[in-house]
């Protein structure tokens, strides 16, 4: 439901900007738009084309749902058109005592779908604490992941042939979580990728991209800070605007009640 009610919202909010409304869309109730898919199952925001056939239109998004977060990146109709944008959503969970008796069993169930070097990357936590392996693990699948939905694959592209690098990241050696954590749980941090496709093969080829990473916070119940990361994919690099500035823009928190509120156009009222 939260993820239906969040592409819907999605589509009226590009509308409500290239129609240019005057504020008469938010005066009545907005009717749930369930939205087509692409061939390969990506949701995406129509525009009619010459012959009255559905096409995905410029205003590229894409939703991401891991309990209990869900969430959706959307480009602006003024970036570029030809910009494309992947999201993952990922928590820190710990691993399943019953099935596993080590963070290294768990990781092993993985090992096909990263590169050498990726692998590598993320086992060089280890020496720090069995919980930080776990955190680079699960940012470096967020990063593959994102970077397929940008595409439009999602799981139909094998992640164990494409390379993803973070410049001033990697190459630097430096900790990607604790550079998040310094950015800030509100402006997130913004960084330039390098992909590596097709590799070990004749047709390698590299293409940039920009990521952005979000640490989302935890409440004070449970006691355990972050509970994980939002990556967004925008692909290819610079295929966005960001005013000068090294942080993504718009970021909106939201409940699914307040979206629901917003398509009926009814107040919340608590009791």
């Amino acid at each position: 439901l939260t993820s239906l009610v969040l592409k819907s919202w999605g589509y009226y909010q590009a509308y409500h900007v290239t129609k240019n409304a005057t504020g008469d869309l938010e005066k009545l109730p907005n009717p749930v738009i369930d939205l087509p898919r692409t061939e390969k199952g990506k949701p995406y925001i129509p525009t009619a084309s010459p012959g009255g056939k559905l096409s995905e239109s410029r205003h590229s998004m894409n939703v991401s749902h891991q309990h209990p977060f869900a969430g959706m990146a959307q480009l602006n109709p003024s970036e570029d058109e030809n910009g494309k944008v992947g999201f993952d959503i990922v928590t820190f969970d710990g691993i399943n005592t019953r099935l596993y008796n080590t963070v290294r069993d768990f990781l092993e169930v993985f090992r096909s779908t990263f590169t050498d070097w990726e692998w590598n990357k993320i086992l060089s936590k280890e020496r720090v604490a069995g919980e930080a392996t776990l955190i680079e693990f699960y940012l470096r699948w967020s990063i593959k992941e994102a970077y397929t939905k940008a595409l439009g694959e999602g799981m139909n592209l094998d992640f164990k042939t494409f390379e993803t690098r973070l410049q001033g990241i990697d190459d630097d050696d430096q900790d990607l979580w604790k550079t998040v954590l310094q950015s800030g749980k509100e402006k997130g941090f913004m960084v330039k990728g390098t992909i590596s496709l097709d590799i070990n093969s004749r047709n390698e080829r590299t293409e940039d991209v920009d990521l952005f990473f979000l640490a989302i916070e935890g409440n004070d119940d449970g006691g355990k800070g972050y509970l994980g990361c939002a990556t967004v994919c925008l692909a290819p690099s610079g295929s966005h605007k960001n005013d000068g500035d090294d942080h993504f823009p718009g970021i909106n928190w939201m409940t699914l009640e307040s979206l629901v509120a917003w398509h009926s156009n009814t107040e919340i009222r608590r009791k």
